[in-house]
């Protein structure tokens, strides 16, 4: 390649670079500022016994109108109730986690007659023992449910309880449960470009070709933007940050004395991968990254990871 050539390229290069840093700027100072107000307007609840209390944190079902190929939660359904039952016999408090409904999909009214009788009647069960024990977070899909009279019309009904959907929750002085999709151009600030095509678009070619997006659960280590950007603002504000949104689940702990700092950020995953479901458990002073999924025989619970919560938030 001649000198003039590889200059050309240097300076595109370096164009690109102008470009993109202004723009992920942008994106670290909207997230920095949506999750603050997140965290502000967010379900406080002050103690946390290590000792004894149970949540499971479940993220991103995306529960459609379960007939469709744009359904992508169905092929999960039967292992999903599963695990609610499991974590009733236990005495879990639920967390759904934002993108509970495909409301870009699908209307609410199809997504409830879907799944009454299962997955509805199931989270009935924990609403009936206390407003702890059923906790929801709104997410980029699902966003209806931040207006309390969306929830009222849609879902207090097939619950049968006045029930609220947040922001998100503070559990303790230092555990900052969220979405996570705050900040994010494409779910956030122009998701009303976004939801029509999905909506119009996309759910279409789903059906038509039968695509999914759904993938496999992994353990990657290295993270997206997103990612990125709530780490930042985790680690800013001495919180241990559990978020969903990007489907990816996240555990990034060391033993004690090892590593380079503690981690501030973990992620719950999905319930919509294609080999089973993610979560994340706190269990009297475990926490831990779980994964149900589906043999040829019967359902099967496994732990990827886990750490000491309590000294984990020691090192916040």
């Amino acid at each position: 390649m001649s000198l003039t050539a590889l200059m050309t390229q240097d300076r595109s290069l370096s164009g690109c670079v102008r470009l993109l840093v202004p723009r992920l700027q942008r994106e670290r100072q909207q997230t920095f500022h949506s999750l603050n107000l997140a965290q502000q307007y967010a379900f406080r609840i002050p103690t946390l016994n290590l000792q004894k209390d149970r949540y499971i944190i479940l993220s991103d079902l995306h529960k459609g109108d379960g007939l469709s190929s744009a359904d992508d939660f169905i092929h999960n359904h039967a292992l999903y109730c599963h695990a609610l039952e499991y974590y009733l016999g236990q005495d879990y408090h639920l967390v759904l986690n934002g993108d509970i409904e495909e409301n870009w999909k699908t209307r609410p009214s199809a997504i409830v007659d879907a799944y009454a009788d299962t997955v509805y009647a199931l989270e009935r069960e924990f609403v009936k023992q206390s407003p702890q024990h059923y906790i929801r977070i709104w997410g980029n899909h699902d966003t209806e449910w931040a207006d309390p009279a969306q929830v009222k019309a849609h879902l207090q009904p097939i619950l049968k309880h006045p029930i609220q959907v947040h922001s998100g929750v503070m559990l303790g002085e230092h555990i900052f449960i969220v979405h996570g999709h705050q900040g994010d151009p494409r779910s956030d600030q122009y998701a009303w470009v976004s939801r029509p095509f999905v909506r119009h678009g996309w759910r279409h070619l789903q059906n038509l070709f039968k695509l999914s997006l759904n993938h496999h659960a992994s353990n990657s280590l290295h993270f997206f933007d997103r990612e990125r950007h709530l780490h930042h603002w985790a680690k800013a504000n001495r919180k241990l940050m559990i978020a969903g949104h990007t489907h990816r689940p996240m555990f990034r702990t060391w033993p004690l004395g090892h590593g380079p700092s503690a981690p501030h950020y973990l992620n719950a995953g999905a319930c919509t991968h294609t080999n089973g479901i993610t979560g994340i458990e706190i269990d009297r002073g475990e926490i831990r990254l779980i994964r149900w999924h589906q043999t040829a025989r019967r359902f099967v619970r496994s732990t990827f990871m886990s750490n000491d919560l309590s000294a984990l938030l020691a090192r916040l």
